[in-house]
């Protein structure tokens, strides 16, 4: 399949394919009325998007329905959000191609390396000269690569650099020590009760239809507010609820970032709190404390605020 894509003059930017997404979901068009929306449309400084909507087809983000373009239910909650629903099309869109022989092509022991403060790079000749050009394209459009200070490399930006350490790094056979300072920089508690949080989650909804629709949203956007998106209840349509998971030993406490707060404001009741005592989380029986729409409850439980740090900026600099 990938060797099809690549025939294409553009497989698609960011803005388009968001863009794009956005229009199906909006309204049910024929894959023959999307092109006239786009005419001398100018996006992320390209007029031509030929394969946009051949992309979207082949991650899955997209299906017909009787000749009609839509949106499966469980990805609309990522239409709400461009960075998120960017970040979504990106990681679908590696995990669909890491089944294609040209991964392996372009990502191999002999290009992707380890540079001296263990960032991970990837050769320029990964992409085999102009074989590839419209997919290292598409990997800087979507800042999944940048340029690196080696010559001739390119650097795997930390958002993306987990995907490469689990896909790729472990094929590549790095040394005992390279891959224990790889498993030294995660933070193993919050990745634990993450992953209890969506076990705990995908039990719960197992006769679900939208059960393969739970998922770590950690990893595809650390900045989205929260770590899981699930289901409110057996009867839910769309995914509908947003799990921010918090790890504690001994008595429950947690820090509540800026960002997480104003994503609880803004979801109100499909935003949840999860506790979970790591000391306690592999017990069978065990279930995490569950608090929804902190933002309006947590003033009304019993819960005290402690302020830890405080900012400070200079008012010299900050005088125009």
């Amino acid at each position: 399949m990938i060797s099809e894509i690549i025939k294409f003059d553009n497989i698609g930017t960011p803005g388009y394919l968001i863009e794009l997404s956005k229009l199906i979901h909006n309204a049910p068009y024929k894959k023959e009325d999307i092109s006239d929306f786009f005419i001398n449309k100018l996006i992320d400084d390209n007029t031509v998007f030929d394969g946009g909507l051949f992309v979207l087809e082949y991650i899955g983000l997209v299906k017909y329905s009787k000749d009609l373009l839509y949106i499966p239910n469980e990805y609309h909650h990522f239409l709400k959000n461009d960075g998120l629903l960017k970040n979504k099309i990106i990681l679908m869109f590696m995990d669909k191609w890491i089944l294609d022989d040209s991964f392996e092509d372009c990502f191999n022991k002999d290009t992707v390396l380890h540079d001296a403060s263990h960032s991970l790079i990837i050769s320029n000749k990964s992409f085999g000269g102009f074989k590839y050009l419209k997919l290292k394209q598409f990997l800087i459009d979507f800042d999944v690569i940048e340029a690196s200070y080696v010559e001739g490399y390119f650097l795997i930006t930390s958002q993306y650099k987990k995907f490469f350490d689990k896909n790729v790094v472990k094929k590549v056979k790095l040394s005992l020590n390279e891959l224990n300072k790889i498993k030294h920089l995660q933070n193993r508690y919050g990745e634990d009760a993450e992953i209890f949080v969506l076990d705990f989650e995908k039990q719960k909804f197992k006769e679900h239809l939208l059960v393969n629709a739970i998922e770590q949203i950690s990893h595809i956007d650390t900045s989205a507010g929260y770590d899981i998106s699930s289901l409110k209840n057996q009867t839910s349509l769309i995914i509908d609820k947003f799990i921010e998971v918090k790890s504690y030993s001994g008595s429950p406490y947690f820090y509540w970032s800026k960002n997480e707060i104003k994503i609880a404001r803004q979801e109100q009741n499909n935003y949840f709190l999860y506790l979970v005592n790591r000391d306690e989380m592999n017990n069978a029986s065990y279930q995490p404390i569950v608090i929804q729409n902190p933002y309006i409850n947590l003033p009304h439980q019993n819960w005290k605020k402690d302020c830890q740090n405080w900012k400070y900026e200079n008012a010299t600099f900050l005088i125009k």
